[in-house]
């Protein structure tokens, strides 16, 4: 009886990782459908606004590096960007654009298949 319920979690549990990794790709008819929607979903993932690095001589308190931000040679200003969350490369070898999204505990990955 161990046996048999071994092999049914088994075979449940290939189940739910398969069922998992389909959902995270998707099959297009053509390279352009996959690049489209791969486009679309690039544009619904949004941005990040993150600092600007700023010259490591702002971090410096010597009189040198004061002289030098006080002259405007060095600018210690604080600025922002965006920087877009999604990104995706084509991957020739598969027929498929392999995505990752940036999230707060790491990466999320998603595939369109062609």
């Amino acid at each position: 009886m161990t046996s048999t319920y071994g092999t049914m979690v088994k075979s449940l549990s290939f189940v739910v990782l398969s069922l998992l990794l389909v959902s995270c790709s998707s099959k297009y008819g053509s390279k352009y459908e996959a690049e489209v929607a791969k486009d679309k979903w690039i544009e619904e993932g949004g941005s990040t606004k993150v600092k600007k690095p700023v010259s490591p001589v702002c971090d410096y308190k010597d009189d040198i590096a004061k002289s030098m931000i006080v002259s405007g040679m060095v600018d210690c200003s604080i600025e922002y960007t965006t920087k877009i969350n999604r990104k995706c490369i084509n991957e020739k070898e598969t027929n498929q654009y392999v995505c990752m999204e940036m999230k707060e505990d790491g990466f999320d990955y998603t595939y369109f298949k062609y």
